[in-house]
Parts: C-alpha cells; sequence; structure tokens
C-alpha cells in the first residue's frame, strides 16, 4: 500500500487506525514512507491510532525506530493489547463526543469492559 491513501483518508475522516507490522513497525525510508503522512495528518488534527496484527501480543512502538520516532514527533496513541475491532469502535465512540486530542488520549486509555489490559 503507497502511504498516499492516507491523504485520502485524511480528508474523509477525522481519525484513522492503522496496522502496523510486528509490534509496531511501519514503512518509513523512501518512498513508502508512513511517517511523513502521519506527521501530516496529526498536524492537520486528525487521531491516529497505531495497532497491530500480531494476535495476543499488542502494540509497543517503543521497539522499532519508527515507532520510537511517530510517538516522540506526533500526537499519535497505539491500541496496545486492544483488538483492531474494540480500538475502531472506541475511538468512533469516544470521536462522536470529542476531537480534542488530549480527551480522545484520555477518553482512549480508559478501560471499558476489559477491552484492554494496558
Amino acid at each position: 500500500m503507497e502511504p498516499d491513501v492516507l491523504d485520502y483518508i485524511g480528508e474523509k475522516y477525522e481519525g484513522v487506525v492503522i496496522e502496523s507490522y510486528g509490534v509496531g513497525g511501519l514503512p518509513f525510508l523512501d518512498k513508502r514512507n508512513f511517517l511523513e503522512k502521519l506527521g501530516d495528518l496529526t498536524e492537520k488534527g486528525k487521531i491516529v491510532v497505531v495497532a497491530t496484527q500480531v494476535m495476543f501480543e499488542g502494540s509497543d512502538m517503543g521497539v522499532y525506530e519508527v515507532g520510537v520516532r511517530a510517538l516522540k514527533q506526533f500526537n499519535v496513541l497505539q491500541a496496545y493489547d486492544m483488538t483492531i475491532e474494540a480500538a475502531i469502535t472506541k475511538l468512533m465512540w469516544i470521536m462522536a463526543q470529542t476531537k480534542d486530542f488530549d480527551e480522545v488520549k484520555e477518553k482512549f486509555y480508559t478501560r471499558i469492559n476489559e477491552d484492554s489490559l494496558y
């Protein structure tokens, strides 16, 4: 997938959940620079959540350089051990109430019905 797809998503939606490689890896070199696109989205006030495709392990963006850079440079949330379905549903529910990043972050990391063990 080309990172330009995030331009389109950013025009149409207020938030996006990205399934990363492993526990938090994203392409960030050359023409497949998703890190740059994350910056573009967050600068526009979009909410970005990074989840993982790994079952039973959860996300840990601090493992890879790209994840560390994303967390330091941009307002990016990570789903930790939340399923992709739970992360999407929770983000939709929260964003119906607020689009303020700090409020979204607080609510996203508040456990609801054991949706996350983090």
